[in-house]
């Protein structure tokens, strides 16, 4: 059934490419529409490949059998009077395809096979860049293309052209959105870590002066004194943990990158003092020469924090395994216990500062990996069961 130009411009007006993933499905809806509109056999939507040096098809209706097909590719080397008037023509309409010196070197690849006799074409425009044609192929042989089917061609062609610029905005759009986003995570990063090195240079500072004291108390003759003295120690000394965590997290590096198995090799010895006496230590690096696109202080940071993690969640004698590999995403670090568990409460906000499942926790140590590990551009998530240990997996982007 042949539809007016009217109700055709109307349809192809309430076309929209909302996504990537549904515009096969426009651009199949539009070739059908021209086609019921012109009374035309075939009509093919064809983006341009500039790099390539041709135009493949990405939709092309088929009136005869009601079906669809794409992926035929022409080249501009094999047709080159044709790519020429893409750009000096608004529409190329040739009466007889076979014979017309801008057509008639597609006759033998393309226009014969297809039993294409004569043809309609406009190029699409986006921003003045040629990004396609639509074309129009009469089935049988010649045909004198009217006033009124010209101009509809041309304006098929706009259609398609702004139903890709409204696109191309929304993506710009998007990428304006995101790199907004990340200015004020990094702001956010940047002013709590002046603020965390400014508290660290105070408190360290009431440390010293409080361990001391409490040093002395502790070897008081009286025992009152001296057991104050000792509680003080205690105090200071789980004082300090928080503030190395705290140092750690506002000395981070950025400069120095090295290949994962490099970092570990070196770092090896730290984690194994860091176990020893309580827990075996087992490493794997399945690709050492892989490259994380994050400093080695950072990457000492996040495992320091998962193994003291791992660490503690562990029985005396158990097994702590670290694997560093190739990721979907870039590299992974994956640190495994087989100690407490987490309960499904605690994981909902296991990442929050001060939330922690140990008596003398700080409750810092993750919340610190998960800053770190998002101002990098990864992820980091875990899997636990109760009474059977857990497993903390961060994903890495490669340096590129």
């Amino acid at each position: 059934m042949r539809i007016s130009y009217e109700q055709a411009r109307l349809a192809l007006a309430r076309l929209k490419i909302a996504e990537a993933a549904n515009e096969q499905e426009v651009l199949r809806t539009a070739a059908r529409i021209s086609a019921r509109t012109l009374d035309i056999e075939r009509v093919g939507i064809w983006m341009f490949d500039a790099m390539a040096g041709q135009v493949q098809c990405k939709a092309l209706y088929t009136r005869a059998s009601d079906s669809y097909e794409d992926g035929t590719v022409i080249r501009a080397v094999d047709a080159a009077p044709y790519f020429a008037a893409l750009g000096e023509r608004r529409v190329i309409g040739t009466r007889d395809a076979i014979t017309d010196p801008v057509t008639r070197d597609l006759a033998a690849s393309y226009l014969i096979p297809h039993g294409i006799g004569a043809m309609l074409d406009a190029p699409i425009y986006v921003d003045g860049e040629l990004v396609g044609v639509v074309c129009h192929e009469h089935v049988g042989g010649t045909r004198d293309w009217t006033a009124a089917e010209i101009d509809f061609a041309g304006t098929f062609a706009d259609v398609l052209a702004s139903l890709y610029l409204q696109r191309r905005l929304r993506v710009s759009e998007a990428a304006v959105r995101l790199a907004a986003s990340r200015v004020q995570e990094e702001q956010r990063i940047a002013n709590l870590t002046q603020v965390v090195r400014t508290l660290a240079h105070d408190v360290n500072n009431v440390l010293t002066v409080t361990a001391l004291h409490a040093s002395r108390l502790a070897r008081d003759a009286s025992p009152e004194l001296a057991s104050i003295g000792r509680d003080l120690e205690a105090a200071s000394e789980f004082g300090g943990r928080i503030l190395r965590d705290l140092q750690l997290f506002a000395a981070r590096d950025e400069s120095e990158r090295a290949p994962i198995g490099d970092v570990i090799e070196r770092f090896q010895p730290m984690l194994r003092a860091l176990v020893k006496n309580r827990v075996d230590l087992d490493l794997f690096v399945e690709e050492p020469r892989l490259l994380p696109a994050a400093s080695r202080t950072h990457i000492e940071q996040i495992l320091l924090n998962l193994v003291t993690n791992a660490r503690d969640a562990s029985p005396d004698g158990a097994v702590v395994t670290v694997r560093a590999g190739r990721a979907e995403a870039g590299l992974f670090l994956e640190v495994e216990d087989h100690g407490t568990g987490i309960s499904p409460n605690v994981r909902a906000h296991i990442f929050e500062p001060y939330v922690t499942t140990k008596a003398d926790g700080t409750g810092l140590g993750l919340s610190i990996v998960d800053a770190i590990v998002t101002e990098l551009g990864g992820t980091i998530g875990l899997t636990s069961e109760v009474g059977k240990g857990t497993t903390f997996c961060v994903v890495l982007p490669l340096q590129t």
